[in-house]
């Protein structure tokens, strides 16, 4: 699968990586998103959409962990992550509501309208965030 964000998930996971006490964030991305089959990677509670075209919650490092948002393409084989965040630590919540879900969805399909993304790649088991489309004029 072919994995981009949104500049709201770029900027919720540089936020917490200068974190101590999410340090394994980008290790958990990795390893849930890289490396995996196209099911292991789109698994995960599915919130809306279709069986091709999804919107799922996803649990990465386990009950305390993080959750992940993210659009599944299957057909296309892309995925689109839209926001993060820690269930624990000193910015820990329990969920998001249905309208910060709602906003991120809007957001998400926004970004994919517009080519508003970046893509994600592992260089030397970091993530590297590269910018597409209308963003390519942006630091990375």
């Amino acid at each position: 699968m072919i994995i981009f964000c949104t500049e709201r998930f770029k900027a919720e996971y540089k936020k917490l990586t200068k974190q101590n006490a999410y340090r394994d964030l980008q290790n958990e991305l990795i390893d849930n998103f890289f490396y995996r089959s196209d099911d292991q990677i789109s698994y995960g509670a599915k919130i809306s959409g279709t069986n091709t075209k999804r919107l799922v919650k996803k649990r990465i490092a386990g009950r305390g962990g993080y959750r992940v948002y993210f659009y599944a393409y299957v057909l296309d084989n892309k995925v689109f992550l839209s926001y993060l965040y820690p269930k624990t630590g000193p910015v820990g919540k329990m969920a998001i509501n249905d309208e910060f879900e709602t906003l991120i969805m809007e957001e998400t399909l926004e970004a994919i309208d517009s080519n508003d993304l970046f893509e994600v790649t592992v260089v030397d088991r970091r993530l590297n965030f590269t910018p597409t489309g209308s963003n390519s004029d942006a630091l990375n």
